[in-house]
């Protein structure tokens, strides 16, 4: 028997260690390319800045062409990061309708918002 044959074959490591949490957040960080990080952060000052600027508020007073119960809907005042998915379908309906670019022309931003990869922001809640 060869001195080879003796030896104990040790598995390979198939799991790594746990990572701390400290390690996780740069783990997260890095996996999301610089210029989604960008876009995302454009979309949602862009949202931010409709939603400041916008007269009505109130879900109520709003109408759609849309089956919706408007009485169940928050209003444009509650935290969007807290809202339920269906009120934040409203008013990002709103938002895309309304938002134009700098100039205020004819053509919305519906194409910038559609090629941005932005839309995961939109998914929170």
């Amino acid at each position: 028997m060869d001195s080879s044959e003796n030896e104990i074959v040790r598995p390979l490591k198939r799991f790594r260690k746990a990572k701390s949490k400290d390690e996780e957040e740069v783990a997260l960080a890095q996996a999301v390319p610089a210029s989604t990080r960008y876009k995302k952060k454009w979309c949602v000052n862009m949202f931010e800045n409709w939603r400041a600027d916008r007269v009505n508020k109130i879900t109520a007073k709003e109408s759609t062409i849309f089956n919706v119960r408007l009485f169940h809907l928050e209003n444009l005042d509650s935290g969007w990061e807290s809202m339920s998915a269906p009120s934040l379908n409203f008013w990002i309906g709103k938002f895309i309708q309304e938002a134009a670019d700098k100039q205020d022309a004819r053509r919305t931003n519906i194409e910038a918002i559609k090629n941005s990869e932005t839309t995961d922001f939109l998914k929170l809640a």
